[in-house]
């Protein structure tokens, strides 16, 4: 049975399913996103446009949450030349929006499908069979997770009206690209990859 040991590590690293990981990790990023829509339409206590007269939509509310369950803050800045505006904030969404849902619920959604979108990619993709190869293979979810996120911190800026201040609200950048980019699909696809290692036998 061949092993990593058979390539080096530079073969390994080329024969890395990357094209596989960047579609799964696309795809669980989307897949995310509308399971946390989901809950909250689910969740008795959440309602939709209660910020919508300050200038926040329905997918800027999904946004913000789901990616503060990756425990990426949301930056809440004064918008330029409002001096009216407070000082910059950074919030965890999930922690202070009034949900009926317990906040476990929505940390789980990422770490479920991270680790899912692993267990596909190392199962499909055959060409090694160490438990090595596997937790790498995982890992290049992140190859589609991170470009999605980086986008995100544009796409989930708006302005928001908080009394007669006026700010602007999107993803942090650094918390963002380091924790929703890198670390949860690194650590959780790769993960991923080890149970499909385990699974395989």
């Amino acid at each position: 049975m061949a092993t990593d040991s058979a390539y080096g590590p530079g073969k390994l690293v080329e024969r890395l399913p990357v094209t596989s990981g960047a579609v799964a990790g696309m795809v669980t990023h989307f897949a995310g996103l509308v399971a946390t829509y989901v809950l909250l339409v689910a969740d008795s206590e959440f309602e939709f446009g209660v910020s919508r007269a300050q200038g926040v939509g329905t997918v800027d509310e999904v946004g913000w949450l789901f990616f503060s369950a990756h425990f990426a803050r949301i930056e809440r800045r004064p918008s330029f030349g409002d001096v009216g505006g407070a000082g910059t904030e950074r919030l965890n969404l999930v922690a202070e929006t009034a949900t009926g849902l317990p906040d476990p619920v929505f940390y789980a959604v990422p770490v479920a499908l991270l680790i899912a979108g692993g267990v596909v990619v190392s199962m499909r993709e055959l060409w090694e069979s160490s438990t090595k190869a596997h937790a790498l293979a995982g890992a290049t979810v992140a190859v589609g997770y991170f470009p999605l996120a980086a986008i995100g911190v544009l796409l989930f800026e708006t302005r928001v009206g908080v009394g007669d201040a006026a700010f602007t609200q999107s993803p942090e950048l650094s918390s963002t690209l380091l924790l929703v980019g890198l670390a949860y699909p690194l650590c959780f696809g790769g993960l991923g990859g080890l149970l499909a290692a385990q699974l395989r036998g």
